[in-house]
């Protein structure tokens, strides 16, 4: 289903205060009362696929009412949970509206972020720039086909907090890559959000995390199916 501008799914970036003021604006712009907003946060740690279940029912029972879904923390969102919801976003009504509130982007999957309009109240600030060496190391990974970057010091003897950093720039270099070769970028954004997570919330080896990323890159570009 093609959404019409007026109803196209949502992607916020921002803070807390940033949020509040920008819901209050879209409701009231769009005529949407208290009764009709259902406000969806993460179970615990983590918004579930079991909440995305309940929603496509949700969706279903009241599909001609109007309705605005808005979801919180999105960026705490399990990869099944965002993976569920790509049918729920082509298959909604004109009525229903959804909007995700996220503080990390990188958190949120490729194909959810293409169906969506990205509003951005961070005033840029959320894109996070690439280190030349990184970008470097990555480039001649994908024209040499050689896993030589374990010899560069920008990848050598990391910290957790360096690692996270190095995940994101590298998260990001690939997301410019998803109009030249897709089917890769995804699935190296992908692995490189699932490692990023295990860092962030398990006691892994920062180096092991960075060289394991490093090798499934090399593998992606050098390994034919």
């Amino acid at each position: 289903m093609q959404h019409s501008k007026k109803n196209w799914p949502q992607l916020v970036i921002g803070t807390d205060k940033a949020f509040k003021t920008h819901l209050k604006s879209f409701f009231s712009e769009h005529g949407i009362s208290d009764q009709q907003i259902h406000n969806i946060h993460p179970m615990k740690t983590e918004l579930t696929i079991d909440q995305v279940r309940d929603l496509k029912k949700d969706l279903y029972i009241k599909q001609k009412n109007r309705l605005a879904y808005v979801f919180h923390d999105f960026d705490r969102s399990s990869l099944e949970a965002q993976n569920a919801l790509l049918k729920a976003l082509e298959e909604k009504n004109e009525d229903a509206y959804f909007i995700f509130l996220t503080k990390n982007i990188h958190k949120v999957i490729p194909t959810v972020v293409s169906r969506c309009q990205i509003i951005d109240l961070t005033g840029g600030k959320t894109v996070t720039a690439i280190d030349d060496k990184v970008t470097q190391s990555l480039d001649r990974i994908i024209a040499t086909k050689k896993l030589d970057c374990f010899n560069d010091p920008i990848f050598k003897e990391v910290s957790k907090d360096k690692t996270l950093v190095l995940i994101d720039q590298i998260i990001f270099f690939f997301r410019q890559k998803l109009l030249v070769n897709p089917e890769i970028a995804v699935k190296i954004i992908k692995k490189g959000m699932l490692l990023k997570d295990k860092l962030d919330h398990n006691n892994l080896n920062p180096q092991l995390t960075l060289d394991s990323l490093l090798i499934f890159i090399w593998k992606s570009f050098t390994i034919k199916k």
